[in-house]
């Protein structure tokens, strides 16, 4: 019987600590689902985070084209006006 006894006592044991280590795993994984999930958040923001800045960056791109295309007028319309004041000079001389 005393063996009986010891081995019933080494079951109990080792069912305790197998329940522990499942409990332990089970914690893991909710600690590693909850780490995935704040992972994919942090990633989803960053998504939209560099959308973001591609919108910004695609206005100043179009500001920079608007800028360039003003550039351009305004340095046709000063050829005209320095043209127009040569000839007016040429006409006062």
């Amino acid at each position: 019987m005393e063996n009986e006894e010891l081995l019933q006592a080494i079951r109990g044991i080792i069912k305790e600590e197998i329940s522990e280590i499942k409990n332990e795993a089970a914690e893991l994984k909710a600690n590693l689902n909850n780490f995935r999930e704040d992972i994919n958040k942090r990633f989803d923001n960053l998504d939209k985070q560099t959308e973001l800045v591609s919108i910004k960056v695609d206005e100043v791109n179009k500001n920079i084209a608007k800028l360039e295309g003003e550039t351009k007028t305004l340095e046709a319309v000063t050829k005209e006006n320095l043209y127009d004041i040569a000839k007016l000079k040429s006409v006062k001389s």
